[in-house]
């Protein structure tokens, strides 16, 4: 009982200090993460047309070429956008690459049903 109580204290201090760690980024990406949820809600193509223009533009777009289904790009941009993939970058970018991603998976999770 003892040993419960006290991982469920740890835990809770942990998150407290990730949430603490979070805040500035949140606040310095809340511009970006709102237009994100625009696009995304204009559909996936939409969703890719922006991420690649307006966020991540050092980076080569998924291009609709050679017959690719938009299913195909987008499992493409999330594989080439995964955070894990950009270990070097600052905790800024990796952030928005998390929430990028997290986006483009529920395009994808709607069109795998296509």
């Amino acid at each position: 009982r003892f040993l419960e109580q006290l991982q469920a204290e740890q835990q809770h201090q942990e998150q407290e200090r990730r949430d603490e760690e979070l805040k500035p980024i949140l606040e310095a990406l809340e511009p970006q993460i709102k237009a994100l949820k625009l696009a995304s809600q204009q559909g996936a193509e939409s969703l890719l047309d922006f991420v690649y223009a307006q966020l991540i533009s050092d980076k080569p777009p998924v291009e609709p070429t050679c017959g690719r289904s938009l299913k195909k790009r987008l499992q493409q941009a999330i594989f080439s956008l995964h955070p894990d993939k950009h270990t070097e970058a600052d905790k800024l970018t990796r952030y928005l690459y998390e929430e990028v991603v997290k986006y483009l998976n529920a395009a994808y999770s709607t069109q795998k049903g296509l």
